[in-house]
């Protein structure tokens, strides 16, 4: 181990954490929450531009079928001039 390598010390343990990864199509993520108990949940999404996919995000969101705990938008492209009003989901809060 380098003690002068940052990197070294940030990524100690991913090799046990990859393993333990999983990824869920919709169906299969319906049947995992429906059948447990989940006290919170994240879904973050790289939406890259949410002017342009909000109705295909909102499809997917319902698709799901799960209330998420937070919901996290990356590379919205939305700007100070955007209605944000637009964008808003009955189930959740703006923060």
């Amino acid at each position: 181990m380098n003690f002068c390598d940052p990197d070294d010390k940030v990524f100690t343990g991913v090799e046990e954490m990859i393993g333990k990864c999983k990824y869920y199509v919709e169906d299969d993520f319906v049947s995992l929450t429906k059948s447990s108990h989940v006290e919170f949940s994240l879904l973050h999404l790289n939406i890259r531009s949410l002017r342009k996919k909000f109705d295909t995000f909102r499809i997917y969101l319902n698709s799901l079928a799960h209330l998420f705990s937070v919901i996290v938008l990356s590379e919205t492209w939305l700007n100070e001039s955007d209605d944000l009003d637009v964008y808003r989901l009955e189930e959740y809060h703006f923060k």
